[in-house]
């Protein structure tokens, strides 16, 4: 077997333990605020009441709102997290969904820096078209760095969920997405807060889930 074919199953193990344990195993914990991410990220107020805050804020780049509380209703598995989120009303806003990522139905996954929709440091946004609205929220507005760097080196300095800018209990594990694995509708894709990897797994798997509505809605108040 050769070095580089090594190498390459090195990088999926770790990289497949490491989305475990956002997904399936360990503690959910949260991170503090800090970043940059204030001029993107624009406070709403769904409820009438601005004494208490926003309840989402208006992401100006990507053209949605975030729910602001990043654990609404626990875990859950896939089909359950975006019957919820459908569902789901908000002082007087329905129409939530789940966050959605563009499947290219390319085979097989560079672990470290696939630039595409799977691994670590995927594709966020071009001119065109969004690929994957948690991973641009996760590396881009909130500018946390993967377990990899984008030559795919591994730990790198400063890995993780250090940032989460205002929202509220963010937790370092697994985000559902709404969309499932084309390849294999058994699965649907997630997005790994631990250490900012995308991947699909078996929808009976548990996760969290966040919200978006897509443009702007709610009302314009001061951050607090």
């Amino acid at each position: 077997m050769s070095g580089i074919t090594i190498a390459r199953m090195t990088r999926r193990v770790v990289a497949v333990a490491l989305l475990g344990a956002a997904v399936l195993g360990g503690t959910p914990c949260v991170a503090h605020a800090q970043g940059t991410w204030q001029s993107t990220l624009q406070p709403r107020d769904l409820d009438g009441n601005t004494a208490n805050g926003p309840e989402a804020f208006y992401d100006t780049v990507l053209r949605i709102t975030w729910l602001r509380d990043a654990d609404v209703k626990g875990l859950m598995d896939w089909g359950s997290a975006n019957a919820w989120a459908s569902s789901l009303v908000v002082g007087s806003v329905g129409g939530w969904r789940l966050p959605t990522i563009v499947d290219t139905g390319r085979r097989g996954c560079d672990w470290s820096n696939d630039g595409s929709d799977c691994g670590y440091n995927p594709r966020t946004r071009d001119s065109s078209r969004t690929y994957s609205e948690m991973a641009h929220l996760w590396y881009v507005t909130l500018a946390n760095k993967g377990y990899f760097d984008t030559a795919g080196t591994p730990v790198q300095p400063g890995w993780g969920l250090k940032v989460t800018g205002d929202f509220q209990k963010v937790r370092s594990y697994g985000y559902w997405s709404n969309v499932d694995y084309a390849k294999d509708r058994a699965y649907g894709w997630f997005f790994g807060f631990a250490a900012g990897g995308q991947d699909r797994i078996d929808k009976h798997n548990m996760a969290f889930a966040l919200p978006v509505h897509d443009g702007d809605v709610g009302a314009p108040i001061p951050r607090p």
